[in-house]
């Protein structure tokens, strides 16, 4: 028995060590938009990240593109702090929206841009061009999509200036738009940062389904005791729940995937072995 608790101590102590480690903040203190204007020229790029935040344009209800902000036909709009959903400024959840920034940068470089998800649908036009899709956006329940991913995109910058128009629809979630901050910065920087992040959450959810695993063992060889199947169901839930939300980046997908086969079969022989020393007691 002692044996069985200092086992599952150690893994629940490493899955929380990881889940804190993979929550830390990596996004460095910088500037912050004013009046839906970010300036980055003076920031440091070779070893910081920093997120999209501060006073964007906003316009609640409308749904405008590049074209028409070239056109002069938007009408007037306000400024709203992100990242945040627009609730928080007495708007209802269930609506839609336009977000525009321009980003000041220096000329002729490329960054990379990490887009989260957006609630609950979403269109984002770089410098008058496409830039993301996720779902439908429309203007009621019936004409939208939802469509909730993150992706990691390059932004070039040739003329110095990178001009985000941003749709977002929500009628199904309980976030509203930009809740969570986009992130600009280099490649390497930005890719490392993230694969670090992801990793530490891959291994986190192994460790809880390890116990999962092993306590699904512990019920097939004890049928009697019931709260080893619930709790076994309760960490398999839990892994299948946040391994479907938490979606990778299409570069690491096959990797993510081959990580997830060998973690399956580790997960087996570890919980046949921890099952094989408590049977032996």
């Amino acid at each position: 028995m002692k044996r069985f608790l200092a086992i599952f101590l150690l893994i629940f102590s490493l899955c929380l060590a990881l889940f804190f480690t993979a929550s830390k903040p990596f996004v460095s203190n910088g500037p912050n938009a004013v009046d839906g204007v970010l300036d980055v020229r003076g920031a440091d790029f070779t070893s910081q990240v920093y997120a999209l935040s501060g006073q964007w344009e906003f316009y609640h209800g409308q749904l405008y593109t590049p074209e028409d902000f070239r056109q002069g036909t938007v009408k007037a709009g306000e400024y709203i702090d992100l990242p945040g959903p627009w609730t928080r400024a007495g708007y209802p959840k269930l609506s839609h929206a336009t977000y525009r920034l321009k980003i000041l940068t220096s000329p002729g470089q490329v960054y990379l841009l990490y887009i989260p998800e957006i609630m609950s649908s979403s269109i984002i036009w770089l410098n008058g061009e496409e830039f993301y899709r996720a779902g439908k956006v429309g203007e009621s329940d019936d004409d939208t999509v939802t469509g909730v991913r993150n992706e990691l995109l390059a932004a070039a910058s040739p003329e110095g200036t990178l001009e985000l128009v941003v749709q977002a629809a929500n009628y199904r979630m309980n976030g509203s738009g930009i809740f969570y901050p986009l992130l600009i910065g280099r490649d390497t920087i930005l890719i490392h940062h993230v694969f670090w992040q992801r990793t530490a959450v891959a291994a986190a959810l192994g460790g809880i389904l390890l116990i999962g695993v092993y306590h699904l063992f512990l019920y097939f060889f004890r049928r009697q005791e019931r709260m080893y199947l619930t709790f076994s169901l309760i960490c398999l839930t839990t892994v299948l729940r946040l391994g479907w939300s938490s979606i990778f980046f299409r570069v690491g997908l096959i990797l993510y995937s081959a990580g997830c086969f060998y973690c399956c079969l580790l997960c087996t022989a570890c919980a046949s072995a921890c099952l094989w020393c408590r049977l032996s007691l």
